[in-house]
């Protein structure tokens, strides 16, 4: 019943050769997509090469029909049995195309946020990091999605420039029809307000098959 739009934007923190932060949309299979933001801690090549493999870990369970509820549960054992200092946040977002939903974990990830008509609704953050703790409860939530609709994921270091307000005003205003633009627009606005970590942008706009 539905397609999607995305763009993507992001930038690397000073001093950093290689952003931390990795994003995908992909298609896992029987209408489903999988839009993901994967913060590994800390920037440059470890944390990167930690976020590629939460996210890869993350694409192949739902490849493989895991229950999704189970999915995050066993990542998170996986990064603590290896043990160590590398932890990740994982932020992801099950689309389903049929029946136009979105469904949202989050493990130490930030707010995320559903744009329609002009308003602004925040998709809470929260939960430790993947790798933490043996046992985490992951924050999930479920939400309706409409023609026009845009989801937007960020990474912290998103928020720690603009502040969760900050984050919602400028969605506000920001021409919201195109999800490249509006990507860049936020990563924009980050910037001019002093961007002190790796920082990055997911946009997917939900578009009716419908003529």
């Amino acid at each position: 019943a539905y397609m999607l739009a995305c763009g993507s934007a992001g930038c690397v923190k000073e001093g950093s050769n290689r952003a931390g932060d990795v994003s995908a949309v992909t298609d896992v299979g029987e209408g489903m997509v999988l839009a993901s933001v994967c913060d590994g801690m800390g920037s440059g090549g470890e944390a990167a090469e930690e976020s590629r493999a939460c996210l890869d870990m993350l694409e192949n369970f739902c490849r493989c029909g895991f229950e999704k509820g189970s999915v995050p549960a066993l990542i998170n054992k996986f990064l603590a049995l290896r043990g160590g200092e590398r932890f990740c946040a994982l932020d992801a977002c099950l689309i389903d195309l049929c029946e136009g939903t979105a469904e949202f974990v989050k493990l130490g990830a930030v707010e995320s946020f559903l744009l329609r008509e002009g308003t602004v609704r925040t998709i809470r953050g929260g939960a430790l990091p993947v790798g933490v703790l043996d046992e985490i409860t992951p924050v999930y939530e479920k939400l309706p999605l409409k023609d026009g609709d845009m989801l937007v994921m960020v990474s912290d270091g998103v928020l720690d420039a603009l502040t969760l307000h900050g984050a919602e005003y400028a969605l506000e205003r920001i021409e919201a029809l195109n999800p490249q633009k509006l990507a860049n627009a936020l990563i924009a606005a980050a910037k001019k307000c002093g961007v002190s970590d790796d920082a990055s942008v997911l946009a997917v706009r939900i578009l009716s098959r419908e003529e």
